[in-house]
């Protein structure tokens, strides 16, 4: 397979990046590589700043002074190197440096993840059991019945699910 830069070598960096549900993939010869500043070690900034271009960063770069964290003194320079913080108060020392960023490369700045399933039961079970309040209050019977059945399957999921974790354990 031939590099995708020069066209004329032999591809030794095969990378594979996923990025918003779709997959792209990079052959580049053992040069082109090092001109991208790929080595042994890639660094995970180097791999997304290759992919999306440098676009990113040469967007959010601010001018002003070279400010650092009040904490663990690490410098704007520092983090814009190594795109790593010193200690927790970075986050909100470089906070208008990583806003840009989490624009850039997530879909919001509120992380959303997996949330197990017995937590998940909990939440819905709190939920319906605030719209089980009010329709009664509305005297909304039907709803009310209708909400308290929905209530009572997830609170036999909740105790199956841990007798179930109960017995593999």
């Amino acid at each position: 397979m031939q590099c995708e830069l020069c066209k004329q070598n032999e591809a030794v960096v095969h990378l594979k990046h996923a990025f918003n549900g779709e997959v792209r993939e990079v052959h580049l010869c053992s040069n082109c590589a090092a001109k991208k500043g790929f080595v042994a070690k890639l660094s995970p900034a180097s791999l997304t700043d290759f992919l999306f271009g440098m676009d990113a960063q040469k967007k959010t770069e601010l001018q002003g002074p070279d400010i650092s964290c009040p904490n663990c003194h690490m410098r704007r320079s520092d983090f814009r190197k190594t795109s790593r913080f010193g200690c927790g108060a970075c986050y909100q020392a470089f906070k208008d440096d990583l806003i840009p960023l989490l624009d850039e490369f997530q879909k919001g700045r509120r992380h959303v993840g997996k949330v197990p399933v017995m937590e998940k039961h909990a939440i819905e079970i709190t939920v319906l059991q605030k719209k089980l309040a009010l329709a009664v209050e509305a005297q909304n019977f039907e709803e009310a019945a209708r909400l308290r059945d929905a209530i009572q399957v997830l609170q036999v999921d909740r105790k199956n699910k841990k007798r179930v974790d109960a017995e593999v354990v």
